[in-house]
């Protein structure tokens, strides 16, 4: 999916992420919102699939460990798919990386309700 398939110029939307105050409430409730600025954020920074998996793993609330576990891959392996994510996206931490991606889908559900 691309920035013109949902509406939606990610740079204007990334531009606007920072500093504005979130309702993740509505966030969270809406996983449509959620799968989109996945995507959007993977096609983005050329995520690969095991490292857009991870993402949407941590976006769901599982910590590395748990996301190790349930891929059935080492700690390792998770934590240095984590760090490459971190690095593709220009986040300093996992705080600074869940912000990005909660505010492009709180964008992304809110640009959905105005064109309805």
């Amino acid at each position: 999916m691309t920035a013109t398939q949902t509406g939606c110029d990610i740079d204007t939307a990334f531009a606007q992420i920072s500093g504005s105050p979130l309702h993740y409430d509505s966030i969270l409730s809406s996983n449509l919102g959620l799968q989109q600025a996945l995507q959007l954020l993977s096609d983005r920074v050329k995520l690969t699939e095991a490292e857009l998996n991870v993402l949407e793993c941590f976006a769901c609330g599982a910590g590395l460990r748990q996301i190790a576990a349930s891929r059935q891959r080492s700690y390792t392996t998770i934590r240095n798919q984590f760090q490459a994510i971190l690095e593709k996206t220009g986040c300093q931490s996992q705080t600074d990386l869940l912000r990005m991606l909660l505010g492009l889908s709180y964008l992304l559900t809110a640009n959905a309700c105005n064109s309805a």
